[in-house]
């Protein structure tokens, strides 16, 4: 027979894991009143610090509370001071919605300092660039690939497309060209297709035709390669053929290339396009 502690931990619990399902039902009201029965099941505050954690996820991402986000999240440090998840998620919350970069290094590397092998927290920090230094942020994403990244602690492995992205773009303002290229073309071979929101669509394809459109880019501006530069527009274009830079950068190539005929062709399709974007620049939400 089961102690009066043991059923309301085990209440607790249930409550808890009902309040995750309505989180991903959309019943967010519903979900928020589960979690608040939770903590007053917990007498002990042996799972308060998930309790918290969730409720702290749901202010931040559903309700736009973030002062209660924030305050939920440090009860869920207070509850469990080693709770990695905690640390990377406020991290990220004094990061984008109270503009504190200092304070959101502090709960970044203190993640790290909990869990070395957390990817997801090597790479917020390769993100920050307003508090880490070019090359920090490159060893942080390069650790990061060799960990693999799990940003929703779901035992799933996050595409690298993002990290790859990202440290071409770090070569790319430290002017080694060629590093840039390398890492955008990492993206391309490794690039999965993905549908994370299960709507039929795969997402974030902008990622594999910016890359392409980069890689044509430096080979322009900076080789002086007509014949590459071609070959990577082309490649961007028809993966997306909705954006309109796409054909102005290839006018470009092709009026240096003495192509002139072409090049008006593809300056009049950008004046008639209209761009659409495919991908989301965050790579966590």
């Amino acid at each position: 027979m089961l102690s009066l502690c043991q059923t309301n931990k085990q209440e607790a619990v249930e409550l808890l894991e009902s309040g995750i399902e309505k989180v991903f039902e959309n019943k967010f009201n519903n979900a928020l009143i589960d979690f608040n029965l939770a903590l007053d099941k917990d007498l002990k505050g042996l799972i308060k610090h998930k309790i918290y954690f969730e409720i702290a996820q749901l202010k931040r991402r559903e309700f736009q509370d973030f002062k209660g986000a924030l305050n939920d999240y440090t009860k869920s440090i207070k509850f469990n001071p080693n709770y990695v998840k905690a640390y990377l998620f406020r991290g990220l919350l004094y990061e984008r919605n109270f503009r504190d970069s200092e304070a959101a290094e502090k709960d970044y590397r203190k993640s790290i300092e909990i869990d070395p092998n957390c990817g997801g927290c090597h790479v917020q920090l390769g993100y920050l660039s307003e508090r880490v230094t070019e090359g920090e942020m490159i060893g942080f994403l390069e650790k990061a690939l060799e960990l693999g990244v799990d940003i929703d602690f779901d035992g799933k492995l996050d595409p690298n497309y993002y990290i790859y992205g990202q440290l071409a773009s770090i070569k790319i303002y430290q002017e080694d060209y060629l590093g840039a290229i390398e890492y955008f073309q990492r993206l391309i071979d490794d690039f999965q297709e993905i549908d994370s929101d299960g709507d039929g669509e795969f997402d974030e394809t902008g990622y594999l035709d910016s890359a392409y459109a980069s890689i044509s880019k430096i080979y322009y501006e900076n080789f002086n390669d007509g014949g590459l530069a071609l070959n990577f527009i082309n490649k961007a274009i028809e993966l997306n053929p909705d954006n309109k830079d796409y054909y102005t950068q290839r006018a470009k190539i092709k009026y240096n290339n003495n192509d002139i005929k072409s090049a008006l062709e593809d300056y009049s399709k950008a004046k008639n396009t209209i761009t659409k974007t495919y991908y989301n620049t965050s790579y966590i939400s």
